[in-house]
């Protein structure tokens, strides 16, 4: 009897512990957010309610929950800061992250997005990114096919997990995070990004000697607007080396959607009075670099949804065109005072796809470019319009035919 009792509190045992275990484990992360000199923020999701600790250096942050957001300050600025994540206790693995100078002059980062329905293409794309070393990642948007794909989000972060643990992400909502997740809450739960930008969706930071501007392209606003003059205009009162723009709707492009500058032209305006570096967008599934009176645009949307086919588009579209390219890709960028380099990298070891160098000061490019009118709002070619046209005749020609006599 006594012998049975024991048996049944060893396995009582079992069970609890094995629920513990289970309750503890860490589903998504651990992953870094919103960097600065001094310190950062882990971000990891437990499978149930649990109790959990950070541990940088000297410094110790306690969370409990589900969802977790440790932020880690009062580290030694401009070094290299290992983490470690503990879950009831257990060491449950860490990054090392390198804690930005504001007073460097070189900067290295990387640029992708649209990895939805990356399939073998997503873990080949994070293994490239980190084989850049770069102190930062620009995502230009569409994690998931939908906001509320809890299955496409999960496997994002299995695909980028070794990566994200040392080097922030910095994302632009996409379209398809708010596609069936209207207030895109899925995107506010994972992603922690400076400037409130948890709550407005578009925000800015600086790192080195770049100041970072990422916009909500969704639905453009007044409001926005105001605050992305007031944000150049900061910039260029601190005398800010460079300026990148970050946003998902490419305000020019070849591809599918064409350009969003009919919705972005006060913004184009902005760009242009503010000698913005380069704007860095995705939507369109493909590597392009276009160029309109004296700004770059750089679309990465390559990270591994379905490829687009170059299009007509309108015609300031097609002015601006330099290289369109269906590929899978990321962009490296390399800041070195003055002077940028940005290469376009295929999945493979070949040559960059495309590479171009520029610096401040560099002579005005690209001036003689159309205006932005309404008649080329939706980036319909010219035959279009023919071909409507001749479709309308044959079918009257038919329905003439089949008339009773």
């Amino acid at each position: 009897m006594r012998l049975a009792i024991v048996v049944a509190a060893l396995a009582a045992a079992g069970v609890a512990r094995a629920e513990m275990v289970a309750s503890t484990s860490i589903t998504v992360g651990p992953y870094v957010q919103d960097v600065r000199p001094d310190g950062f923020t882990v971000v990891f999701d437990t499978a149930g309610e649990t109790s959990a600790e950070v541990r940088a250096g000297a410094v110790r942050v306690a969370t409990q929950g589900t969802h977790h957001e440790a932020i880690v300050r009062g580290l030694p600025a401009s070094t290299r800061a290992p983490y470690r994540v503990f879950v009831g206790g257990a060491d449950a693995g860490g990054g090392d992250v390198a804690l930005p100078d504001p007073k460097a002059h070189t900067l290295d980062f990387v640029v992708y997005g649209d990895t939805r329905n990356a399939g073998p293409v997503g873990p080949v794309l994070a293994k490239l990114a980190a084989a850049q070393t770069p102190e930062l990642i620009l995502y230009t948007g569409d994690f998931a096919p939908w906001g509320s794909d809890d299955a496409g989000w999960a496997t994002f972060f299995a695909d980028e997990r070794a990566l994200l643990a040392d080097v922030p992400l910095y994302p632009a909502l996409g379209n398809h995070e708010i596609y069936r997740d209207p207030e895109a809450s899925r995107f506010r739960h994972f992603f922690v990004p400076p400037d409130d930008g948890r709550e407005r969706l578009y925000y800015h930071f600086r790192f080195g000697p770049a100041e970072f501007v990422v916009l909500d392209g969704n639905t453009p606003s007044p409001a926005e607007t105001a605050w992305l003059r007031a944000t150049l205009d900061a910039a260029d009162r601190d005398g800010v080396g460079h300026i990148f723009v970050l946003e998902h709707q490419p305000p020019l492009s070849l591809g599918d959607h064409c350009g969003a500058a009919p919705v972005q032209n006060d913004w184009i305006a902005l760009f242009e009075q503010h000698h913005v570096r380069a704007v860095f967008a995705g939507h369109d599934h493909a590597y392009a670099r276009m160029e309109r009176r004296g700004v770059r645009y750089f679309v990465s949307g390559g990270g591994g949804a379905p490829l687009y086919a170059e299009r007509t588009c309108s015609a300031y579209d097609r002015a601006a065109k330099r290289v369109y390219v269906p590929v899978h890709h990321l962009l490296r960028v390399h800041v070195d005072g003055p002077t940028v380099d940005v290469s376009a990298i295929g999945l493979t070891d070949a040559a960059p796809i495309d590479h171009v160098r520029f610096a401040a000061g560099e002579p005005a490019f690209a001036m003689d470019a159309p205006p932005l009118g309404d008649r080329e709002r939706h980036g319909a070619p010219t035959w279009t319009y023919a071909g409507g046209a001749i479709l309308f005749v044959l079918l009257g020609f038919v329905l003439r035919r089949r008339r009773p006599r």
